[in-house]
């Protein structure tokens, strides 16, 4: 009989983890339908690039898509500046935001547009880390654009407001083939965030 409880008990903790899930599926697919379109954001003086891992010395699909989002409005916005955030991972050759700033400055950028954040380990890092720069150059109170992927925009926009950033959001499309993994993959990390926010512990969030 306690057997069968347990059993009873474990099957509907599973289901209402699959329960949770879908709804955070759902609830995410929502948010990237209905993000602010690039002609629908205002004029900012900084904008911020997350990092997404490289191919070599090369931006990764996933970072040359945020990329490519960031280029649209540094063009639209010929005032505004952009940091470049992304640390150097294990197996990569240089870090994150050099690949970023020479992607950015092969496609007509000027390099006094661009200020590199070259320490971040993880998404709350990017954007800790970027606040300094912020703060450096007086402009922490301001609003700031924040480019990432549109699966990873939700969550980022989440740390940027626990880290007090006034911010607007600007998401790059993910290739379809990609998507669900990345969409899948955000449920726990979600909850990681909420559950480290929750017990004040920043060091490890990703």
């Amino acid at each position: 009989m306690l057997k069968k409880k347990i059993l009873v008990g474990i099957s509907i903790l599973i289901g209402l983890l699959i329960l949770v899930f879908l709804i955070f599926e759902v609830f995410l697919t929502y948010k990237m339908m209905n993000f602010k379109d690039i002609n629908q954001l205002k004029d900012v003086e900084y904008e911020i690039i997350l990092g997404a891992g490289l191919y070599g010395d090369k931006p990764s699909p996933i970072l040359q898509e945020r990329l490519e989002e960031g280029l649209k409005y540094l063009e639209l916005h010929p005032n505004t500046k952009v940091i470049v955030s992304g640390g150097q991972g294990s197996n990569e050759p240089i870090p994150e935001s050099e690949a970023m700033k020479n992607f950015l400055v092969n496609k007509g950028i000027n390099p006094n547009r661009i200020i590199e954040e070259d320490k971040s380990k993880s998404t709350f890092q990017n954007l800790e880390f970027s606040k300094k720069i912020l703060e450096e150059r007086h402009a922490d109170k301001d609003e700031v654009l924040i480019v990432t992927s549109d699966f990873h925009l939700f969550r980022a926009k989440e740390i940027a407001d626990y880290l007090n950033i006034k911010n607007e959001g600007l998401p790059s499309k993910t290739p379809i083939s990609l998507r669900v993994q990345y969409m899948v993959r955000e449920f726990p990390a979600m909850i990681k965030l909420l559950l480290q926010e929750a017990f004040l512990d920043t060091k490890d969030i990703v």
